[in-house]
């Protein structure tokens, strides 16, 4: 590799060097893109060596996960840090239309010469790492690095806003909620509660534009380490999701139905509703047992949503009042909880379930007051 004999050349020579600017480093941010392993933009640091025409992007970069949404869910895809010519790196965003802005990075010349060693190091690694948006989060990561970069200088932050007393799962709601709804549904339907974790502030930094704000108000000797407006590589022109059909609208439309079914004979809308709770239940019951997604861990939503109803419905009157219960049970915990544990959009839902099951029940009471 390339870069790979560069760096101790760079690194060795530059010890002679006095220069701050010998070395300069930069927190690159694109802006949010439209599907959802994009939705909350993009991190990255760009080291460079205008002595020696060093000047690369280093992004942990994954597989693409379109025509391998599969391969995805499955938790098969890989990713590894890369080492990108910046001005390559910089033209395929411009080509999506993304936004890029570039912040200098104020450090120690020694801290930036063990920057781009840290980083030529994980390149090393390859690109054959398991596709883990947790543990290689672009802002994390970037966050991460430079941190170790300055394990020998005294770095002071600033006090941690309250939102970072929330939970990794809400901070990103929070920012996605309006952005992109959709998308943020299926990260609460792909998110265990690994993602409700009890974590230090500086574990909770996702956002790229959260480690822009950290960066600002973080200091050595008394400056902060971002102190200067953005340059603007790139003016984004990619549109926010915008749609009046959210997810809460759908769930809301599915409840209305659920009430009217009460008042009309038929099936049709139980059918309905026991079809969707079939299938969501069935792709959350794959994540728990067949995927090695990183986030995969026990998921709330397999309560509410599973196979077993559809499966036992013959017999449905002899626990349809049992379910029922766990229902109730299931969305107080949701709502008396503390943080938020999933979307909305799934709590609706669980309420036209509820309704369904309560009529299921009371229509096999009538017909035993029939009979007798």
């Amino acid at each position: 590799m390339l870069l790979a004999v560069f760096c101790p050349l760079l690194h060795s020579v530059a010890q002679e060097e006095t220069d701050d600017d010998f070395v300069t480093a930069s927190l690159i941010v694109v802006d949010p893109g439209k599907v959802l392993y994009s939705s909350v933009g993009h991190a990255c640091l760009r080291m460079q060596c205008p002595k020696y025409d060093l000047d690369y992007c280093f992004s942990y970069e994954g597989e693409d996960v379109q025509g391998k949404i599969a391969a995805f869910f499955a938790g098969k895809l890989k990713m590894g840090m890369g080492a990108i010519p910046s001005e390559e790196m910089i033209q395929g965003y411009r080509d999506y239309h993304r936004g890029l802005r570039q912040y200098k990075l104020y450090l120690p010349l020694e801290a930036k010469k063990r920057l781009w060693e840290i980083l030529d190091n994980k390149v090393a690694e390859g690109m054959y790492l398991p596709y883990d948006y947790l543990r290689r989060g672009c802002a994390q990561t970037s966050f991460d690095f430079l941190m170790q970069a300055l394990d020998t200088t005294r770095v002071a932050f600033a006090p941690w806003p309250e939102k970072y007393h929330r939970t990794i799962r809400e901070i990103f709601s929070d920012y996605t909620q309006k952005r992109a709804p959709w998308s943020l549904l299926c990260i609460h339907a792909i998110t265990g509660t690994s993602c409700d974790a009890s974590l230090p502030p500086r574990k909770k930094i996702i956002l790229p534009t959260d480690l822009v704000e950290v960066l600002q108000t973080t200091t050595i000797k008394g400056e902060p380490i971002i102190r200067e407006e953005p340059i603007e590589l790139s003016t984004g022109t990619v549109p926010q999701e915008k749609t009046l059909i959210t997810p809460i609208i759908v769930a809301l439309c599915l409840l209305f139905l659920a009430i009217g079914s009460l008042f009309v004979k038929g099936s049709s809308i139980d059918y309905l509703l026991l079809g969707l709770q079939t299938s969501i239940g069935l792709f959350v019951l794959y994540l728990l047992l067949g995927s090695t997604l990183p986030s995969n861990g026990w998921n709330w939503l397999i309560i509410p949503f599973n196979p077993f109803p559809a499966i036992c419905w013959k017999w449905r009157k002899k626990w349809a009042k049992w379910f029922i219960l766990l229902l109730v049970a299931w969305m107080t915990f949701i709502l008396l909880s503390p943080h938020r544990l999933t979307d909305n959009a799934f709590i609706v839902l669980a309420v036209a379930l509820l309704l369904m099951y309560i009529k299921q029940a009371v229509e096999f009471q009538m017909k035993q007051k029939q009979k007798l």
